[in-house]
């Protein structure tokens, strides 16, 4: 959060089986939007059930599904931290959810960064970065 630029914008998609918008839509990060971030991390809990394809598909289409609208006004990076393997959502093995959302990112050109804690997807994080142009840490102890 440091070192965001000024203009910067941002969506949190806070997840576990729900997926839950911090913001609600593309936001202009400021002073508000960092108090109501930290805020909601303090308050996060890990949980078994892990529905990472829906919440990276809903990060690719945070601006709108259409590829026009994405092309437009989506992301151009995804930071993509996990604490857990899939275990939720309508695919849920890794090596499909790495290769099926680093296709979708790399057409639309979106980088994705990925940050694995404790018992995390390892090759699900460490191909879908590498695919997409991102960076892979292993925050494992």
């Amino acid at each position: 959060l440091q070192g965001l630029p000024r203009g910067t914008k941002l969506e949190v998609l806070v997840f576990n089986e729900r997926i839950v918008p911090v913001f609600g839509k593309l936001t202009t990060f400021g002073a508000g939007q960092r108090k109501t971030l930290l805020e909601t991390m303090e308050q996060l809990i890990t949980d078994d059930g892990i529905a990472t394809y829906p919440v990276l598909q809903q990060a690719l289409d945070v601006a709108g599904a259409k590829d026009t609208t994405a092309w437009k006004s989506g992301p151009d990076e995804i930071l993509f931290l996990t604490v857990n393997v899939p275990t939720a959502g309508e695919v849920t093995d890794a090596e499909l959810v790495a290769g099926g959302m680093a296709l979708r990112a790399r057409l639309r050109m979106v980088t994705v960064h990925t940050v694995g804690s404790d018992y995390h997807p390892y090759e699900l994080c460490r191909q879908l970065a590498a695919r997409t142009g991102g960076v892979y840490v292993d925050l494992t102890r």
